[in-house]
């Protein structure tokens, strides 16, 4: 669309682009097959790995646990568990910045996903958690802790809703900010169980 044009001009030539996509749209014969939430987390069961790329949101925890990680849970109400050997399922929600200040939205706790989604930092309100924290981080490190993330958030029709992030290992302090945790991200992808 030439924005330069009179109104007359891009109105007209806004109702000859309709007319296109609508006459390419009565040719393509389209079907559109909606699955229910259910058969959606059947259909990823069949699946060998969850990708960071796949467009799967999952309702609650006990959705995650039970499909990607093969538990056979009621519900859930931890976001930290252990699901197989040392692969930890994390369900952080994730703070919120306003005009610079770290927001929490999970009773004190700090979760900064990296826009790139390759790292989150982690740490907490009161200084005296953020503080113990990082001096108690070596113990997740020594163990070779893995946490699969599902961050929580709100989506496009304003449900809560959480979405598969990465594989991430702790990495020591933040080099942005001491009292933050640095977790790495260390894979795109995750086993399902």
């Amino acid at each position: 669309m030439d924005a330069t044009k009179s109104i007359d001009e891009i109105n007209a030539r806004i109702h000859e682009v309709v007319s296109i996509i609508k006459n390419k749209a009565a040719v393509v014969k389209t079907t559109l097959n909606w699955m229910t939430y259910e058969e959606e987390l059947s259909e990823l069961k069949q699946k060998e790995y969850l990708s960071i790329h796949d467009n799967v949101q999952f309702k609650d925890i006990k959705d995650i646990a039970n499909t990607v990680f093969g538990k056979n849970a009621k519900r859930y109400q931890l976001s930290y568990f252990r699901v197989i050997d040392k692969t930890w399922l994390w369900c952080p929600k994730l703070s919120i910045v306003e005009n610079g200040d770290t927001k929490s939205v999970a009773s004190g706790w700090l979760n900064l996903l990296a826009e790139d989604w390759t790292y989150i930092d982690e740490s907490h309100q009161d200084v005296a958690i953020a503080k113990e924290r990082t001096k108690n981080y070596m113990e997740e490190m020594n163990v070779g802790r893995e946490r699969a993330v599902f961050a929580k958030y709100k989506n496009n029709l304003g449900f809560n809703s959480y979405r598969f992030v990465g594989v991430f290992k702790i990495s020591g302090v933040s080099p942005d900010n001491d009292e933050f945790l640095r977790y790495d991200r260390i894979s795109e992808r995750v086993r399902i169980v």
